[in-house]
């Protein structure tokens, strides 16, 4: 096979720890990937402000790169912040989801939307805590808008249903195939669905960047742990699933690496990178 050229990593559940902690292990591995000329770069559901205090924690790393956020809709050039490509959830698809949403009956799921800097919540209501723990994870502030508000935000790149899992369960359940072929959709946790603008995910994103930078598919390597994860995975040459991934990520990946307490990308790197 080709040398890896390119290698785009998940965080949560893949190159933090089960704390959401930086691992040492992974750090140095990535850093000599970045030293034997590999581009590499997070690539995660989170918002900058989510990502920038690790970011911070890796200060040998290389300082110029990219960083792909909100699930594939926002990619950035490092440091400058520039924005390479982000992909806008429109106001009419926004108001198809508010419309589905208040079809249903729900007591504890809540909706959201997210640009880069805050998090919105229709309807005048506190947070839940599903909402309140997002919001402290991604360091953003969450603020109440009403639905005629929530559509008018120009640069909202996703909307999000959160809520318990069972709620959760039967809502997805009830999603219309015509609200399907308008937008993408994830269940990124148990705990969240996600809408994007039609074709973003993180697969996507990373094959968009990789033809940006002239690298092979074949020369990707991709690593992760969730089900947002799957296209990525199905997309590179190289391909890692974590040990602690789900059942449907790991037949997605040609490889299963370590759990991420197991420093399993510090594992995936050294083997397919390093070794090599």
């Amino acid at each position: 096979m080709l040398p890896v050229k390119m290698l785009a990593i998940d965080l949560d559940g893949t190159f933090l720890s089960s704390q959401t902690q930086l691992i040492s292990e992974n750090v140095a591995s990535l850093e000599l990937a970045q030293k034997a000329g590999v581009e590499t770069l997070i690539c995660t559901g989170r918002t900058y402000p989510g990502v920038e205090r690790f970011i911070q924690g890796m200060p040998n790393l290389k300082k110029e790169g990219y960083l792909i956020l909100h699930n594939g809709a926002l990619t950035l050039a490092y440091p400058s912040l520039e924005v390479v490509k982000r992909h806008i959830i429109s106001p009419t698809i926004r108001q198809a989801i508010l419309a589905f949403f208040h079809q249903q009956d729900v007591k504890l799921t809540q909706l959201i939307g997210l640009n880069d800097e805050t998090i919105f919540l229709t309807g005048s209501q506190l947070p839940n805590p599903h909402i309140v723990a997002d919001a402290a994870t991604l360091a953003m502030p969450v603020i109440p808008v009403t639905d005629e508000a929530f559509s008018a935000v120009e640069d909202l790149t996703k909307v999000l249903l959160m809520g318990p899992k069972e709620e959760l369960d039967r809502v997805q359940a009830q999603i219309p195939n015509e609200l399907k072929e308008q937008c993408s959709m994830v269940r990124s946790k148990d705990v969240i669905i996600e809408f994007f603008a039609l074709g973003v995910n993180k697969g996507q994103a990373v094959a968009d960047l990789a033809d940006y930078l002239h690298i092979p598919a074949e020369q990707v390597m991709t690593i992760g742990d969730q089900l947002n994860d799957i296209e990525m995975l199905q997309y590179a040459g190289y391909s890692v699933a974590m040990g602690n991934a789900q059942p449907m990520v790991k037949a997605a990946a040609k490889y299963v690496t370590g759990t991420n307490d197991q420093a399993g990308v510090s594992q995936a790197i050294n083997k397919h990178i390093l070794e090599k």
